[in-house]
C-alpha cells in the first residue's frame, strides 16, 4: 500500500503540481459554500424553475465559450487562457456576495459561464503533462489531493451558516461571506496558474493575426476537425453527452432534498460532505491503480452500478446514518466513473487535435448534463424524490449502453 501511495506521488511535479496546488486552495474555499448554493438561491426567492433558467442561460454561453477554448488550446497554447480566465472570472462571486434577490445569481452565474472557455485547455494541458500508462494514477491525484485540505470545509459552511428558525435554515449573512471567501480564494488560484504554468503545445504554424476573425475560425476548424477525427472518437464524442446526461438528474438539490425537505440540519449535512470526501480519498489511490492496471471500462460500469444503489438509498433516506451511507457510497461510485472515462478520453484523443476533441466532448456533455438538471428543476417542483428515481432509470439504461458500445481506445496516445 505505502509503494502504491509513494508511486502517486512522484507524478505530482510540473504543470500536475501547479494545477494541485491551485485547484487545492480553490476547493477549500468552494466546500465551505458550495454545498449549500441552492439553499442561498432559495433563500433569495428561487425555486427548481430558477435552477432551470440558470443552468439554460449557462448551456448556451458554454457552448459557444467550449467551442472557441478548444480551438484557442490547440492554435494560441493551453496556459495563458487557463490563468488569465481563472483569474477575471473570480470577481462573479462577488455578486453573489452582494445578492439581494435570484436575479443576482443568474447574473453572477452567467459571469461565471467564462470559465467554460479554458475547460478544453484545462483537460488538454493536463493530458500532454503525464504518459498514458500513469493517466489513471495522475488524474485521480489532480482530483483528490485538493479535496484534502477542504475535508473540513463543508462543517465550516454547515456551522458558518446554520439557522434552523430560518425557512431554510441557513443564515443568509453567514452565506454572503462563505461567497466572499471563495471569490478570494479563486482569484488566489487563478494568479498562481497564470505566473507558474508552463506551456505544453507550440503550434509552430500560428501567425498570432486576425483576431476578429477567431471566432468564425474556431467554429469550422472544430466542425472540420471532428468530421476528419475518425469514427472512434466521433462515437466517444456522442457517448460521454449520452452518459453527462443519465448521471446528473437530482445532483444539484441533494442539500435541499435533505436539508429542506428530510429534515438534516446544514452542520449534519457539513459532516455527511466531509466524511464522504474522506472515503474518496481513502479508495481513491485504489482506483486510480485499478484504472491502470485493468483497463478503464472495467472500472466504468461496475462504478455506474454502485452510483445506481446508492441513489436508492439517498431518495428513501430518513436519517443522518443513511444519509451518510448514501452519500459516502455516491461519492466513491463519481470519482470511478469520473476517472474512468477522463481517461478513456484522454487515451483516445491525439496531442494535436486535443483541445479542439475535447471542446466538442465537453459542449456535448455540457449539453447532457445541463440538460438533466434543467429537467430535474421541474420535475423537483412537483416532487423532490421525482429527479431521484429518474435517475436510478438513468443509470441502468447508461449501464446497457456502456457494455454495448463503450470500448477501450486501440491506441493510447501521448
Amino acid at each position: 500500500m505505502m509503494h502504491s501511495v509513494k508511486r502517486f506521488f512522484q507524478l505530482l511535479k510540473g504543470n500536475l503540481q501547479i494545477l494541485t496546488i491551485s485547484t487545492l486552495i480553490w476547493t477549500f474555499f468552494q466546500q465551505i459554500i458550495a454545498p449549500y448554493e441552492v439553499l442561498y438561491i432559495f433563500s433569495l426567492g428561487g425555486s427548481g424553475v430558477t435552477l432551470s433558467i440558470i443552468t439554460a442561460i449557462q448551456l448556451i454561453l458554454g457552448i459557444f465559450l467550449m467551442v472557441l477554448g478548444g480551438y484557442i488550446a490547440d492554435i494560441y497554447g493551453r496556459r495563458w487562457i487557463i490563468g488569465i480566465v481563472t483569474t477575471l472570472s473570480s470577481f462573479s462571486y462577488l455578486l453573489y456576495v452582494f445578492a439581494q434577490n435570484w436575479s443576482w445569481i443568474l447574473i453572477g452565474a452567467s459571469l461565471l459561464s467564462l470559465t467554460y472557455i479554458y475547460g478544453p485547455a484545462l483537460e488538454a494541458i493536463r493530458a500532454d503533462s503525464v504518459r498514458p500508462t500513469e493517466r489513471g494514477r495522475s488524474f485521480v491525484l489532480l482530483t483528490i489531493l485538493p479535496k484534502i485540505p477542504g475535508i473540513v470545509s463543508p462543517v465550516l459552511g454547515g456551522i458558518l451558516i446554520a439557522n434552523a428558525f430560518a425557512p431554510y435554515r441557513i443564515n443568509i449573512q453567514g452565506a454572503r461571506v462563505g461567497f466572499l471567501f471563495l471569490f478570494l480564494g479563486m482569484l488566489v488560484s487563478g494568479l498562481i496558474r497564470l505566473f507558474f504554468l508552463r506551456e505544453t503545445f507550440f503550434n509552430k504554424t500560428n501567425t498570432h493575426n486576425n483576431y476578429k476573425t477567431i471566432h468564425r475560425r474556431a467554429f469550422k476548424e472544430v466542425y472540420k476537425t471532428i468530421f476528419n477525427s475518425g469514427r472512434e472518437i466521433q462515437k466517444l464524442i456522442l457517448l460521454n453527452g449520452f452518459f453527462m446526461f443519465c448521471f446528473h438528474f437530482g445532483v444539484t438539490f441533494r442539500s435541499a432534498y435533505a436539508v429542506h425537505v428530510k429534515g438534516i440540519s446544514t452542520v449534519q449535512w457539513g459532516l455527511i460532505e466531509s466524511i464522504s470526501q474522506i472515503s474518496t480519498i481513502v479508495t481513491a489511490f485504489i482506483i486510480g491503480d485499478f484504472i491502470d492496471r485493468y483497463g478503464r471500462k472495467k472500472i466504468f460500469i461496475p462504478a455506474l452500478s454502485l452510483l445506481g444503489i446508492a441513489t436508492l438509498i439517498f431518495v428513501t433516506s430518513n436519517s443522518f446514518t443513511y444519509f451518510l451511507l448514501a452519500m459516502m457510497l455516491i461519492y466513491i461510485g463519481l470519482m470511478a466513473r469520473m476517472m474512468a472515462l477522463q481517461v478513456l478520453i484522454a487515451d483516445t484523443i491525439p496531442r494535436t487535435i486535443r483541445g479542439r476533441i475535447m471542446g466538442a466532448t465537453n459542449i456535448l456533455g455540457s449539453i447532457g448534463s445541463h440538460g438533466s438538471i434543467m429537467i430535474s428543476g421541474f420535475l423537483y417542483d412537483l416532487s423532490p424524490a421525482l429527479p431521484y428515481y429518474i435517475s436510478i432509470v438513468m443509470y441502468t439504461l447508461a449501464i446497457l449502453v456502456a457494455f454495448k458500445f463503450l470500448k477501450e481506445s486501440s491506441i493510447r496516445q501521448l
